[in-house]
């Protein structure tokens, strides 16, 4: 039920949390703990930074950092910051049909179960950023180039026959 963008700043934000204290963590060594590409995670970086959930900072060792502490940032409140408004209990018409009303009923549980879960909760549950495993990117991959073939001929036309003999 959480969208990709949203999903990804849980995990974004989980990876950042369970950094040492003090430790920022760049965008290279999230890409390669949550096989995502650099570019990508800079923008959900970007969005995260822009909410306040967390800080950045440029140059050597620089990286990102939580902003606030992660044991009181619940899950719902990232959710809620990331992703555009949903449709809210006070837009139901008052008389409203029994299906809606246990669409407004679904939404509380799930309101509920997001917000009494923390980012701390689900750093913790990972242990400490170190502790990932770096996982192969799938696809493709840069490698050195083959060295150029060259074929046996002359360079011009009046070394040809110097070559044919």
């Amino acid at each position: 039920m959480l969208s990709k963008k949203a999903r990804l700043c849980v995990k974004v934000l989980a990876v950042i949390a369970s950094a040492p204290p003090g430790k920022t963590v760049a965008t290279h060594v999230l890409s390669q703990r949550l096989n995502h590409s650099v570019t990508y995670l800079e923008s959900i970086a970007r969005v995260l930074r822009e909410t306040g959930l967390v800080t950045s900072f440029r140059g050597p060792g620089g990286g990102y950092a939580m902003a606030c502490d992660p044991a009181t940032l619940s899950v719902w409140e990232v959710v809620r910051l990331v992703d555009e408004p949903v449709q809210d209990e006070q837009d139901l018409p008052s008389k409203a049909s029994p299906i809606q009303s246990l669409e407004v009923a679904i939404r509380a549980t799930y309101i509920d179960f997001l917000s009494s879960r923390t980012i701390g909760d689900i750093a913790g549950s990972t242990g400490p950023a170190a502790s990932f495993p770096v996982r192969a990117a799938p696809g493709f991959r840069l490698r050195p180039m083959p060295g150029r073939s060259r074929p046996v001929a002359p360079s011009s036309v009046f070394d040809l026959s110097s070559y044919i003999r």
